[in-house]
């Protein structure tokens, strides 16, 4: 099996990170802002307004299927980050692996959002009903399934945010200490406290849009790839804490 350099990971997972985030950021703010069909007016009866939204959301699901799809990927690659930054710190410092579980669980996690969200959706909003004559109830359950799980996924996803301030809180010293400048370091704990703000105004969604969803939109798509692009193109030149500079090796 061919060799797989250090720094050649790196890019490949910061790649697919940054694409994931950035692409998947643009989908969410194509959909919150509704540039591709309003949603329909609500006209005071329950079962129409609920069944036109559900008809709204199914022939929009491709979309949000495309978003979720792409911010997994992003997550996926932020936990494959972890054991790559771990390799940073030198044996035996308990840091290595707290760094690369934190950024594990925040990829894990943020996976999980996605997913949830994923296979919750078509279930919900499915345009088949049944005959039973109880039809409003039926709305109203799924209604109330659905934005159970939308809550669960909010959380997924913050706990992930969380796990991901902590792992760049972690990683500024020993990234410095493997030659990575001080402003690297400085972004990462910017990043972290960004990633904070978000949480708090994410918590009061309701009252505190549309900051919350730009301050999403500034963590996801512009401080994190940042610091990973950084990350990325200065991989060559960084010191290993084990001085072991290949992934895979074999005969």
């Amino acid at each position: 099996m061919d060799r797989v350099a250090w720094p050649t990971a790196v890019k490949v997972i910061v790649g697919l990170m940054v694409a994931g985030l950035v692409a998947g950021t643009v989908l969410l703010l194509v959909v919150v802002y509704e540039l591709t069909g309003a949603f329909p007016a609500e006209t005071g009866d329950f079962v129409n307004d609920i069944t036109a939204g559900n008809e709204f959301i199914t022939a929009q699901y491709p979309l949000d299927f495309a978003q979720s799809a792409l911010f997994a990927i992003g997550f996926a690659a932020l936990g494959l980050l972890g054991p790559l930054l771990a390799r940073l710190v030198g044996p035996g410092d308990s840091r290595g692996p707290i760094l690369g579980g934190t950024l594990l669980l925040a990829g894990g996690l943020g996976v999980a959002a996605q997913l949830v969200l994923i296979g919750a959706t078509p279930i919900a909003t499915s345009p088949q009903y049944c005959d039973c004559g109880l039809l409003a109830e039926e709305l109203m359950s799924r209604l109330m399934a659905f934005n159970i799980v939308q809550g669960i996924q909010t959380w997924l996803t913050n706990g992930a945010i969380i796990a991901a301030a902590v792992g760049l809180l972690i990683a500024a010293r020993p990234g410095v200490r493997a030659g990575m400048p001080v402003g690297w370091a400085y972004l990462g704990y910017l990043t972290a406290l960004a990633s904070v703000i978000v949480i708090v105004l994410r918590s009061f969604s309701r009252e505190t849009f549309p900051f919350n969803l730009w301050s999403l939109v500034v963590v996801a798509a512009i401080l994190l790839p940042a610091w990973a692009i950084w990350l990325a193109m200065r991989s060559e030149d960084l010191r290993l804490g084990d001085r072991e500079v290949d992934l895979l090796q074999g005969e």
